[in-house]
């Protein structure tokens, strides 16, 4: 829609949140004619910051409750994404014949620059920052946002047609997506979509594994023709491509069917090329491929092996990913070796933060799955001293498991987790030892650890038990780190 079309429009912004985006889509709406209602099911005092944020707007306030007569009088409805889109007030809108959109929505609509979407199960966050640092090699500024915490909405009038977004979208984005997005359009600003990886995860929202993967790739559907999507080559959901040879390979008869594990994904998408990405040198017809030779698409050399010695494999592949992207998105492979170097990572990403009381320490706090914390072994030398806990999500724990108790490496459990874990873990061999909080693991893992020896913090669990993000529970355990 036009800015001048929300004029008079009834808005409900459903989910206010405290990260941004319910503030971002009420501003926008706010200012540009529609009047505004603000509902979330927390409470004022809750969420006083974001309702700060909007004091000088008109914006009509329900808070600690959803009224339906609000959303059965609704043009449109702006839906946070962590609201389950089967929510009784969004079926009263539907039916009412309201609009249902999201913020992610809102500023496709809106924004003038080419987007770069980036998706994954695990390291979309650092394969957005690579990107970002890349796309500066032709001195283009690139704007970073989305579920990586910043909501573009908010600056979407200031960006130009000259930039480059960079939008990292989680899997209950795109399931947010409205119906209107899900299709190939000529005027869709997305040119190129990354897909890091797609395992599991979010299970109590998407109900099974398939319904996850077909969540993700909706992000095909956002992509305009001709477009690029860049995936990993031995992903087992990319059974719909043709094995086709070369550095440019198009999609086969349909990227989102293949076996039933993708059955009713999506369109068929056979007008966007696909690139396809391996560090392992397994797979000798991947197009993006890091070896000997460098980091390359195809035989052009986007950066030397060298580039980064200091990342682990799976931020190599992240990295990988994000040189491909940039030199589809225009940036000239002769720059991407110096920006490659140049790259910064994001905190809580296996960061080495020194020596405390004669222990090497390292973060990975933004480990919420077993198989992020796989990763994070692979990284580190055994035996160490590994923190695990939080929010039991329903993943398989039994790789980790064995490999804990392979590896002989010390365990301190904390949180839900620890009433869960510590005897499976002992059942597999682990030396596994409980904790009742973050606090209390890291006194026990520094009295387990001898001097010398190495304490990760990688907890393989969410942080919904006793924190409202990974970062506030990163807080903690940097916080009790001995001085």
């Amino acid at each position: 829609m036009t800015d001048g079309a929300w004029a008079g429009r009834r808005a409900v912004v459903m989910g206010l949140g405290a990260f941004g985006g319910g503030v971002a889509s009420a501003r926008y709406l706010a200012e540009r004619g529609a009047r505004v209602t603000v509902t979330d099911l927390r409470t004022a005092e809750a969420l006083e910051r974001s309702v700060r944020a909007l004091d000088d707007l008109d914006v009509r306030f329900v808070l600690g409750r959803h009224d339906e007569r609000d959303f059965a009088e609704a043009d449109v409805v702006v839906v946070n994404p962590a609201v389950p889109p089967g929510a009784a007030p969004i079926r009263v809108a539907r039916a009412a014949g309201a609009r249902i959109t999201s913020e992610v929505a809102l500023f496709l609509d809106a924004v003038r620059a080419p987007v770069v979407a980036v998706t994954g199960t695990h390291g979309k966050s650092s394969t957005c920052r690579y990107l970002a640092d890349l796309a500066a090699a032709d001195g283009r500024r690139a704007r970073l946002g989305g579920n990586i915490g910043r909501a573009l909405l908010a600056e979407v009038d200031a960006i130009g047609a000259d930039e480059l977004v960079v939008l990292e979208v989680s899997s209950y984005q795109l399931e947010a997506l409205p119906d209107a997005w899900t299709r190939a359009r000529d005027d869709s600003p997305v040119r190129c979509a990354v897909f890091t990886n797609i395992t599991s995860d979010h299970l109590e929202r998407h109900g099974s594994r398939a319904g996850y993967v077909a969540a993700k790739l909706r992000l095909m559907e956002l992509l305009a023709p001709g477009a690029t999507a860049i995936a990993p080559a031995d992903a087992d959901w990319l059974a719909g491509l043709d094995p086709l040879a070369g550095a440019n390979r198009l999609a086969g008869p349909n990227l989102l069917a293949g076996p039933n594990l993708l059955a009713g994904a999506g369109r068929r998408r056979d007008d966007v090329e696909v690139l396809r990405f391996t560090t392992s040198g397994a797979d000798e017809g991947a197009d993006l491929a890091l070896d000997a030779r460098g980091y390359r698409l195809g035989d052009e050399v986007l950066a030397p092996a060298d580039a980064r010695d200091d990342l682990p494999d799976f931020q190599r592949a992240n990295l990988l990913a994000a040189l491909g992207a940039a030199r589809v998105m225009g940036a000239p492979a002769a720059a991407l070796a110096d920006a490659a170097r140049r790259t910064t990572g994001l905190p809580h990403r296996m960061a080495r933060l020194g020596t405390f009381a004669g222990r090497e320490v390292v973060d990975n706090a933004v480990s919420t799955t077993p198989e992020t914390t796989l990763s994070a072994l692979r990284a580190t030398p055994p035996p160490a001293t590994v923190l695990l806990g939080g929010h039991v999500k329903a993943l398989d724990t039994s790789e980790l498991f064995d490999a804990l108790a392979g590896r002989r490496d010390r365990v301190v459990v904390f949180g839900e987790a620890a009433t869960r874990w510590t005897d499976d873990l002992r059942a597999a061999g682990a030396d596994a030892h409980a904790a009742p909080d973050v606090p209390s693991a890291v006194r026990a893992a520094f009295e387990l650890t001898p001097e010398g020896g190495t304490v990760l913090f990688s907890p393989a669990c969410s942080s919904f038990d006793a924190y409202p993000n990974f970062q506030a529970r990163a807080d903690d355990f940097h916080a009790a780190l001995p001085r």
